[in-house]
């Protein structure tokens, strides 16, 4: 692999809307300069992101009101996501560094995001290549497509790619604790689809504390770190990196600021290219 040196973002807690504008910002920059990016960051108010396909009207976007849970688009593809009391990484990096097809690249980081589960002594495998599977539901988590990341058979870890130019960007949601319930009650689903779907989600889908990691909601914000230098440590062993603490550029500030208030503040926004998304 060429350029071994990654620069490395942690973030605050930030809103649905800026992160997904800072991911981006950081992918369309990526092809004007070959440097591979990981950033960590989490989300406030509580966010239900959308996939890129997604419809809107899945989503109870009135309850959503209701609580306080803001509602943004993602740019990568896969279903809805609840982003509450968790850690979410994003992988940005021009393709000459990390070359090959989508699932190739979408193997390689989720090879380094199972040993960093496994450095917290959670005994997480990939999924095996699989032939894409419809998606049976408006939530994320149902279904574990090729390579995704598992414990005893349950999703763990919902990632997306997505490619523009010359770079590419995976992001994916790590999930701590047991939303699903909340999850559920945020779609549009009568009640027979409720609860078929609670079954569903119980049956193939897990949080960290679900696989074994013993902390509660009050120890989320000390705990967060810890989640970091594992997978940090995981991307240094399988890819043989080096990071460095890093910031965004003045470019890339510029260009999120613009996202955010352009783009993602509605989700009926489309990018002019459609992406190649898993």
């Amino acid at each position: 692999m060429k350029n071994k040196s990654w620069r490395l973002i942690v973030d605050g807690p930030l809103t649905g809307q800026r992160n997904m504008a800072v991911d981006e910002s950081i992918l369309i920059n990526c092809n004007k300069r070959e440097q591979p990016t990981l950033r960590f960051y989490k989300w406030d108010p509580t966010c239900l992101s959308l996939g890129y396909f997604q419809k809107t009207g899945e989503i109870d976007l009135h309850t959503c009101a209701e609580k306080g849970i803001d509602v943004v688009r993602r740019p990568t593809g896969g279903r809805a996501v609840l982003h509450k009391n968790e850690l979410t990484y994003s992988v940005i990096l021009p393709l000459s560094i990390l070359p090959g097809k989508l699932l190739e690249t979408y193997k390689i980081i989720s090879s380094a995001l199972t040993a960093g589960l496994q450095k917290l002594g959670i005994k997480a495998r990939l999924t095996p290549a699989r032939k894409q599977l419809p998606t049976s539901s408006a939530a994320c988590f149902d279904v574990s497509s090729s390579y995704e990341i598992n414990w005893e058979g349950k999703k763990l870890i919902g990632s997306a790619q997505t490619r523009r130019d010359s770079a590419l960007l995976q992001h994916g949601s790590i999930p701590i604790f047991d939303y699903s319930q909340e999850l559920i009650s945020l779609l549009n689903l009568d009640s027979d689809r409720r609860q078929a779907l609670n079954r569903v989600l119980n049956r193939k889908a897990s949080s960290l504390t679900g696989a074994g990691l013993t902390w509660s909601e009050e120890e989320y914000l000390q705990g967060i770190q810890k989640l970091e230098k594992a997978f940090q440590a995981g991307f240094e062993q399988e890819l043989g990196l080096d990071f460095w603490s890093g910031d965004l550029t003045p470019e890339e500030k510029k260009l999120a600021c613009e996202l955010e208030e352009s783009k993602y503040g509605s989700l009926n926004w489309r990018p002019e290219k459609t992406p190649s998304s898993q």
